[in-house]
């Protein structure tokens, strides 16, 4: 489906360029959505795993 939706794209007009740049901004929220942190003492505090990465 990857290669579907980078036809997609192609096909209503988005650049080499745009397309190369939602596919960075997507990645970095799946990534984002993958960090765990682990709640602190203090309820304003969280620390991430040492696994985090």
């Amino acid at each position: 489906m990857f290669i579907e939706t980078l036809e997609a794209m192609e096909i209503m007009g988005f650049s080499e360029e745009e397309r190369t740049g939602m596919m960075k901004v997507v990645s970095t929220v799946l990534q984002l959505g993958n960090i765990k942190f682990n709640k602190e003492r203090n309820n304003e505090q969280a620390t991430m795993p040492d696994n985090t990465g």
